[in-house]
């Protein structure tokens, strides 16, 4: 049975995309646009792993996250435009239980990595 992924952004154009590779790779996609909505998949199809964005109108990733954790210990791998130092993903790591941090754009071979690295 493969893996189930929740990518959620707000750019439409990206979660495609990322989608695309996912399901290549062998990986069942599910998707959302905004922060509300991953918490609502999350509850609804408790997915191996969240991609989530950090930058979101409305509920943004750290919410989102929080709210996700309320209800589900799937591992998270936050996706974002900012650099965050050294120390700040450490700190926030730790704080929301994420399993990663990536910066975008990533390339396909540094998703894949992390992804199949926190899925194990």
């Amino acid at each position: 049975m493969p893996k189930k992924i929740l990518v959620v952004d707000d750019d439409a154009t990206l979660v495609r995309a990322l989608g695309m590779v996912l399901r290549y790779h062998g990986f069942e996609v599910l998707s959302a646009l905004s922060g509300e909505q991953a918490v609502a998949v999350v509850a609804k199809a408790c997915p191996d792993l969240v991609l989530l964005d950090l930058t979101m109108p409305g509920m943004d990733g750290w919410t989102a996250c929080r709210h996700i954790r309320v209800s589900c210990s799937t591992p998270i791998i936050l996706l974002s435009g900012r650099q965050l130092s050294e120390q700040e993903i450490t700190q926030k790591l730790g704080d929301f239980n994420v399993s990663k941090y990536l910066v975008k754009p990533v390339r396909n071979e540094a998703l894949l990595e992390a992804v199949r690295t926190v899925l194990g």
